[in-house]
């Protein structure tokens, strides 16, 4: 995976699991994805609660992305401009980018916060 040895990889993922205790670790299709089940959203979000998966690595002309199992409804209007077929069901992504260069649960937290900031 580029931008990640799989050594830091595995360090980042241990951090992400601490926080996120049921996330899991795939590849489909050339990628590296971190599945997260039912990832609390930001304040005002709708729904609440929301499975996701992150691609820490260059997807799609991101830097890195953040797929959503439902299109989330924010107090902010978002450019829902992304879908993806992963692990056998569509996925969407808003628009967001230059999320790089940090650790995984970083990534998720910018990702999240893109959502209402």
């Amino acid at each position: 995976m580029e931008g990640f040895r799989m050594q830091q990889l595995e360090e980042q993922f241990q951090a992400l699991k601490e926080t996120c205790t049921n996330a899991q670790v795939f590849e489909e299709s050339g990628y590296t994805y971190i599945y997260i089940p039912d990832q609390k959203m930001p304040p005002g979000c709708k729904p609440p609660v929301s499975d996701v998966i992150l691609c820490p690595q260059e997807h799609s002309g991101y830097t890195s992305r953040l797929f959503f199992k439902d299109i989330i409804q924010t107090p902010k209007q978002l450019n829902w401009n992304g879908q993806a077929f992963i692990l056998g069901q569509q996925w969407h992504a808003f628009s967001f980018n230059n999320v790089a260069n940090m650790p995984l649960l970083n990534m998720v937290i910018n990702h999240l916060r893109g959502l209402v900031a």
